[in-house]
């Protein structure tokens, strides 16, 4: 079953292709426009995945899009806690270096 408008076009060759144009409503849509502006504006380099570690050693693993205020972090929260992590480091080199 094709849930969507047939098509049928044909190539260069003269070779017939079946395919279906989704039709699509809800959530789903606005996803899926979402997913095409980025592409199309050429902004999926500034997509990333946050990696911020909290406690119990759990990662965020949020997706967010790169700014000049968030260019390391999702949030400002994560952004904070990368920093505290990056000074701890820091400081422990010191003290055993």
């Amino acid at each position: 079953e094709a849930w969507g408008m047939p098509r049928l076009d044909a190539d260069k060759r003269g070779n017939l292709h079946y395919s279906v144009l989704l039709f699509l409503s809800g959530v789903q849509a606005a996803v899926w426009y979402g997913f095409i502006l980025l592409f199309a504006t050429g902004l999926t380099k500034n997509v990333s995945h946050c990696t911020t570690a909290r406690r119990g050693a759990e990662r965020c693993g949020s997706y967010y899009l790169k700014s000049k205020t968030l260019r390391i972090a999702c949030s400002e929260k994560c952004k904070s806690t990368l920093r505290h992590q990056q000074i701890y480091r820091a400081v422990k080199r010191l003290r055993t270096g």
